[in-house]
């Protein structure tokens, strides 16, 4: 007994006996100074949401004018601006200048006027000026040096109307997407349904979960009606996209019997994917996007001569001669777009199914029976 408490007591095996690495104690330590100093920036949104409610409904009320009315302000004041140009268009004298180079990306030209370069705007068209040309010009006395390019392909009064349609639709969009971010950062919470999901506390069913419920548990007759309906939805759909994919491959085909095969000169590469473009060829004195992809463009250089066809109802739609040898437009090409065609179809049908075909209810959907309570 003796030799036993004579003995030496083992080392604490304890975790918090060993001493935490000087960095786990810093990333500690600023993890504690930065969690204090969000609860003192959030301190103001807090005391705000605990505001009164008909302030926070003022407020929203504020800043969906503030969005609506000042998007629509900026769209305004360009189409202002692009109605001045008009007008300035309309009634000054032209003079001329010599082109020294263009940039079709910025709406610009590099111009020689009177032995000194200076830059000129133009309305965006594609119309492609060669070194040396010749155009007529007006000075804008607004953003003098700069210079505004005038002759017959170059409509600005086309530009000017061309706003006014965004105006009332930037604004209307933008309100609605302010009142729904400041409904969601500001009145949301006040829902019963909400405070109740923060306790933990399922809430009753809402008018969305009722319609649901009611599906779910409506007659057979019903439910298996609605399941037919959205299955001719579904084919005629698919019908439609497949259909009109292969009306324009057809008629494609037939310019191509009947059309010229006029020269263009590849001058850009197209660009796959989102917010790519298709290949870009200028025709003439103009800059066109192929409507059509053009099989085998990268072994094309920069330069190269491509055969085209243009649509006689619309000078725009330029197609390459030989669309046909792109996959996409061989037979198998067109039953993959049949079957990307069914895809919107299946996913109409899969809801469909999950909703009308199945007593289960989806996660969101907690109660089993249709008054919304648990069996």
């Amino acid at each position: 007994m003796g030799d036993e408490h004579s003995r030496p007591a083992p080392a604490s095996t304890r975790w918090d006996a060993v001493p935490d690495p000087a960095w786990f104690v810093f990333l500690r330590n600023t993890a504690r100074r930065l969690e204090r100093l969000g609860d003192r920036l959030c301190a103001p949104w807090n005391r705000l949401k605990a505001s009164k409610r008909s302030l926070r409904i003022r407020l929203v009320a504020v800043l969906v004018l503030v969005a609506a009315l000042g998007t629509a302000g900026i769209v305004g004041a360009v189409q202002l601006d692009e109605q001045r140009i008009a007008n300035l268009v309309a009634t000054s004298s032209p003079g001329d200048a010599t082109v020294l180079e263009q940039d079709l990306d910025d709406c610009s030209l590099v111009l020689d006027l009177d032995g000194a370069a200076q830059e000129a705007r133009t309305d965006c068209s594609n119309t492609i000026y060669e070194p040396g040309q010749t155009v007529r010009v007006v000075s804008d006395p607004r953003s003098w040096p700069e210079l505004i390019v005038v002759g017959p392909d170059q409509d600005w009064q086309g530009n000017a109307e061309y706003f006014w349609t965004p105006l009332a639709i930037c604004g209307t969009l933008m309100g609605v997407f302010a009142w729904f971010v400041a409904y969601q950062l500001l009145l949301k919470h006040d829902r019963d349904a909400v405070r109740l999901r923060a306790m933990g506390v399922k809430p009753p069913p809402g008018a969305y979960e009722r319609g649901i419920l009611r599906l779910q548990f409506a007659p057979q007759r019903v439910r298996y009606g609605l399941l037919l309906g959205c299955a001719a939805l579904s084919v005629g759909l698919a019908f439609l996209i497949a259909s009109t994919d292969n009306n324009d491959l057809q008629r494609d085909q037939r310019l191509l019997k009947t059309e010229p095969r006029l020269e263009a000169t590849l001058i850009e590469h197209g660009v796959d994917g989102k917010g790519g473009y298709p290949d870009r060829v200028q025709l003439g004195d103009q800059r066109v996007e192929l409507s059509r992809r053009l099989p085998n463009s990268r072994s094309l250089q920069l330069g190269d001569t491509v055969l085209v066809i243009r649509d006689p109802q619309d000078p725009d739609i330029v197609t390459p001669v030989n669309f046909m040898d792109d996959w996409w437009n061989k037979p198998g090409g067109q039953a993959a777009t049949a079957l990307f065609a069914l895809v919107p179809g299946a996913m109409v049908m899969g809801v469909a199914f999950r909703v009308l075909a199945s007593r289960r209810p989806l996660s969101a959907f907690e109660p089993e029976t249709a008054d919304g309570h648990r069996t």
